[in-house]
């Protein structure tokens, strides 16, 4: 028995010129994988906040909010808008900070005194 050991072949300029090339086909499809997810991403936290605001928009005790147009001092004063995407000039909802109630009425029962001068 021969104990000879053979030495691993060395790979060719093709070999290696191949191998290179289907790494760089796994990596572009990782990238295109990459940014199809991050698209999806988005639109599906779009579709939730369109979803939340059709709910929003139904919902009786939504009804204290009021249409606000953002205006670059909302911006300067709420940095989280321009994080969410708001611009100026959009239209977003704000909670009203005075709900419109009905002015008390004096019920039936009670009489309502006036004052005469004399």
């Amino acid at each position: 028995m021969s104990t000879e050991t053979k030495a691993p072949e060395q790979p060719t300029k093709e070999q290696i010129i191949a191998w290179y090339k289907d790494q760089i086909e796994v990596a572009t499809l990782r990238r295109d994988l990459s940014a199809l997810q991050a698209e999806i991403a988005k639109n599906e936290a779009q579709r939730t906040q369109a979803t939340i605001l059709m709910a929003q928009m139904q919902d009786p005790a939504s009804q204290n909010e009021v249409e606000h147009i953002v205006t670059q001092e909302d911006i300067d004063a709420n940095p989280e808008l321009v994080e969410n995407g708001v611009k100026v000039g959009d239209k977003i909802l704000v909670s009203n900070p005075r709900p419109q109630v009905a002015p008390e009425q004096p019920e039936e029962d009670e009489k309502v005194r006036k004052l005469k001068k004399d």
